[in-house]
């Protein structure tokens, strides 16, 4: 992404977290009709230089809003907020972290023998981190259908209300300990299937 870069202003649409997505994907190809290079094939070069970065500024805003999660960051980053910054381990997941870490390091020293009911104590675990995942999707869903809900919002440069900072502040929040729950997934997953895979934190 570009530094600095609005896909909801690139797209001239609300900084909302909801979208119509065929009226999104319209959005798309109107602009692209607009300023796709083929149409300044024949201007000088700066003006097809720009009309080449217009076209990839509009195909990126595009793909960025059009996938919930990523349209999600973005308009988090824009407001100052990162899920990526947001690196400690929630409070909360602690004890399920140091279960995966220790399944983990049995799976890699087990005989094949034991590997079965290693297996088979893994599957609780497994279920609680998914169960976990879609309570965080649940709750982010009613975060940002809250921020929806408000008529105005700040542009990204200017003060946030206190219930916009509070709302967005959760999600970063609940969208950091997804991010973490994801990779113990990935990472328990893998060693069942006898693969290796770094667990970061």
């Amino acid at each position: 992404m570009n530094r600095g870069s609005d896909f909801f202003l690139t797209l001239g649409v609300e900084r909302t977290f909801s979208f119509d997505n065929a009226a999104l994907e319209r959005r798309f190809h109107d602009l692209q009709r607009q300023s796709h290079p083929d149409r300044f094939s024949g201007a000088i070069g700066g003006i097809l230089d720009s009309a080449l970065d217009r076209s990839s500024d509009i195909n990126e805003a595009y793909r960025t809003l059009r996938d919930p999660l990523r349209r999600t960051k973005h308009l988090l980053s824009l407001y100052g907020f990162s899920v990526e910054q947001s690196k400690q381990v929630p409070m909360d997941l602690l004890e399920l972290v140091m279960n995966v870490q220790e399944k983990v390091a049995e799976l890699e020293f087990a005989n094949d023998d034991s590997k079965a009911s290693i297996n088979k104590s893994i599957a609780p675990i497994l279920d609680e981190l998914k169960d976990r995942r879609t309570l965080i999707d649940d709750n982010c869903d009613i975060l940002r259908s809250e921020w929806d809900a408000i008529s105005e919002h700040a542009e990204p440069a200017g003060e946030l209300g206190e219930e916009e900072k509070k709302i967005l502040q959760q999600i970063t929040k609940e969208l950091a300990a997804r991010a973490y729950i994801t990779t113990l997934l990935d990472s328990l997953t893998a060693a069942t299937k006898g693969e290796s895979l770094v667990l970061k934190h």
